[in-house]
């Protein structure tokens, strides 16, 4: 961990380190490289992070790995894996609750925009029944002008582990009032697990 501490400490040069190389990303980089991840599931604003994180990794390797590291006594070789971004065909991006148009955030200033992996029933049930739709019938995944539609819908599909087919099938004639009850109890019984 030294060796990642030096890099991570020297990666800008000779220019001072900003407090943000020091703190999330640099954390998450330190996790991914420490379990010699292959594949590593990011959403689409992860991205960048991983960059860092193949980056840092390519640079331990160059500074303490390969044969000139070896000839001066060490092990040679790669010591970490350079990671590759799995990025899921759903749930890359999830939506705000209350904008369509907004990433999920827990740094977003209502509560009432996400569902936290903590909340309690009651609250799972407030938020899903006071989040915003529309006054279009029937529910669909590809209409760009229905985006809270698609966020909801894809939610469901990525917690029920149901292809985009199968929620079609069973939500397109739903209407809001029965969708919502759906969505909030397959929640509950998704988060309940990481709950207890």
């Amino acid at each position: 961990m030294y060796c990642i501490a030096h890099v991570l400490l020297n990666y800008q040069g000779n220019e001072n380190v900003g407090v943000a190389l020091l703190t999330y990303p640099v954390l998450m980089a330190s996790d991914i490289l420490l379990y010699q991840s292959d594949l590593v599931p990011v959403g689409e604003d992860q991205t960048q992070h991983l960059e860092l994180t193949r980056e840092i990794s390519e640079r331990v390797n160059n500074l303490y790995g390969g044969r000139k590291w070896k000839k001066l006594g060490g092990r040679g070789g790669s010591l970490f894996k350079v990671p590759e971004a799995l990025i899921p065909p759903a749930g890359a991006r999830v939506m705000s609750l209350t904008d369509g148009l907004s990433k999920m955030s827990k740094s977003a200033p209502s509560d009432l925009s996400r569902i936290n992996l903590l909340d309690p029933k009651d609250v799972i049930v407030n938020k899903i029944k006071r989040c915003k739709t529309d006054s279009l019938p029937g529910l669909e995944f590809d209409n760009p002008e229905r985006p809270e539609c698609k966020n909801l819908l894809s939610v469901y599909q990525i917690i029920t582990g149901k292809t985009k087919e199968e929620v079609v099938s069973e939500c397109q004639d739903m209407n809001w009032g029965t969708f919502k009850v759906t969505l909030t109890d397959a929640l509950i019984d998704h988060l309940q697990p990481i709950q207890v």
